[in-house]
């Protein structure tokens, strides 16, 4: 058979088996007189076995060694191999389908993607008539969730839910992020009793000490640069007060 037979048969293309020939995959076969390959049954099975393996998952280096041993022990190996990796592609993809359907329960999609953001707290964000302040709500969490190690975003996050429990303290924390996103210049009065109110704040809910991030990582610093002076100065304040 020529080449061109041993495709169609394998369903594959002529250059596919080139390739495996360049990479040793499969040996090529004698060539006639006419300088034409001339694949005899051997050949021709070799092609699609190597076809079918590489179907199965086996990469071509893996295909080659189970071609070249006559034992099967190579090919119980490989498919061993192949079976844990395709096991882990199945769990990793299972995460990820376990994200979208959360995602998708959102009822609003704007804030969907916010895996960080305690449930409650966006909640009650949707519906937000305001969309400069669901925008900054959105970038708040997410610089702080970019900005601080796992379990330190995890501890913010109950303690959001804790409070968002609370119908008193919920309506509080309502009240407070209202004020905030009042101040604009730093010498407002204002600034001053909306930091007092969110310092009396952490404090009621985790002694105010790992609930307010650092200003020092770069996302956060772009957030917080982000804001007007009169919030920049109100979030110096809180930092002072817990630190």
């Amino acid at each position: 058979m020529l080449i061109g037979e041993v495709a169609r048969t394998a369903g594959v293309s002529t250059r596919t088996i080139r390739h495996y020939h360049q990479l040793g995959v499969v040996p090529e076969p004698a060539r006639r007189a006419s300088g034409y390959r001339e694949y005899d049954l051997a050949d021709v099975l070799a092609v699609v076995r190597a076809v079918r393996l590489a179907e199965r998952g086996l990469s071509l280096p893996e295909v080659r060694d189970v071609l070249h041993d006559d034992t099967g022990t190579e090919l119980r190996a490989v498919l061993q191999h192949v079976v844990q990796d395709i096991e882990g592609q199945i769990d990793q993809l299972t995460g990820q389908r376990r994200v979208l359907l959360e995602m998708l329960d959102h009822d609003d999609l704007r804030l969907a993607h916010l895996p960080a953001m305690p449930p409650a707290l966006v909640a009650g964000l949707v519906g937000v008539a305001d969309p400069g302040r669901l925008e900054r709500e959105r970038d708040a969490w997410e610089s702080i969730a970019a900005s601080v190690p796992h379990d330190q975003a995890a501890a913010i996050t109950v303690a959001v839910e804790d409070v968002l429990a609370d119908p008193g303290r919920a309506g509080e924390l309502a009240e407070i992020a209202e004020q905030f996103e009042a101040l604009t210049t730093a010498d407002d009065p204002a600034v001053r009793a909306v930091a007092q109110r969110m310092v009396a704040m952490f404090e009621a809910v985790d002694g105010g000490g790992g609930l307010v991030p650092s200003p020092g990582a770069p996302l956060m610093a772009e957030f917080l640069a982000s804001l007007t002076p009169g919030q920049r100065r109100c979030m110096d304040l809180v930092r002072e007060s817990t630190s």
